[in-house]
C-alpha cells in the first residue's frame, strides 16, 4: 500500500504546484500595465477660453509620432482629438472615422459633429491627426467644450493601456 500512498502524495504535490503556477500567472496577467508614454496639451491650457477657430497642440513623451497606416511598431502612433466625448473609444478596435486632418487643414465642429474637410462623412466629436503632426486647428461652436487627446497605433486602435491626456 505504501507505493500507492507515495504516488498519491506526489500527485497532490504536483497538482498543488501546477495550481500555484496558474494562480501566479493569472495574477501577473491582471496586474495593470504601465502606459507606453504620455500625451498632454501644450495649448490650450486647462480652463482657457478659446476662439471659435483655435490650435490644439500636443506634447508626446516616449512615443514616436507616425502617420496613419505606417508599419506598426512598439510605442508608435498618432493623435486623436476627442471633443465633448464622455466615454473613450474601446480598446482593441479602431476609433471611428473622424475628420482626417493635417497641419494645413482644420476640422469644423458644428452642432456636436466634426466635418471631414476633405469629404462629406460626418462623425461626432473626433479629429484624427493622421499625418503624425503635433497640432491641428479646429473650429468649434461658441460655448463650453471639453477636449482630450488619445494616442492610437498606426491602424487607429487605441494604445493598450490607454495613453490619454487629462480632459480640459
Amino acid at each position: 500500500m505504501q507505493p500507492m500512498e507515495d504516488a498519491m502524495k506526489r500527485g497532490l504535490v504536483s497538482l498543488a504546484a501546477v495550481t500555484s503556477l496558474v494562480a501566479i500567472m493569472a495574477l501577473a496577467a491582471c496586474e495593470p500595465k504601465e502606459p507606453a508614454g504620455e500625451i498632454s496639451f501644450i495649448t490650450p491650457k486647462d480652463g482657457a477660453t478659446i476662439r471659435p477657430t483655435s490650435a490644439i497642440v500636443s506634447r508626446v513623451k516616449d512615443i514616436k509620432r507616425v502617420s496613419a497606416g505606417t508599419a506598426s511598431d512598439e510605442n508608435v502612433g498618432y493623435v486623436v482629438v476627442l471633443i465633448d466625448m464622455e466615454a473613450l473609444p474601446p480598446l482593441g478596435q479602431p476609433v471611428p472615422k473622424g475628420a482626417d486632418v493635417d497641419r494645413k487643414a482644420h476640422a469644423n465642429l458644428t452642432n456636436g459633429t466634426v466635418a471631414d474637410p476633405v469629404g462629406d462623412e460626418m462623425v461626432e466629436n473626433l479629429v484624427q491627426i493622421t499625418s503624425g503632426e503635433a497640432d491641428v486647428r479646429i473650429t468649434v461652436t461658441p460655448g463650453p467644450h471639453t477636449i482630450q487627446l488619445l494616442m492610437v497605433d498606426p491602424q487607429g486602435v487605441p494604445l493598450d493601456p490607454y495613453v490619454i491626456s487629462p480632459k480640459i
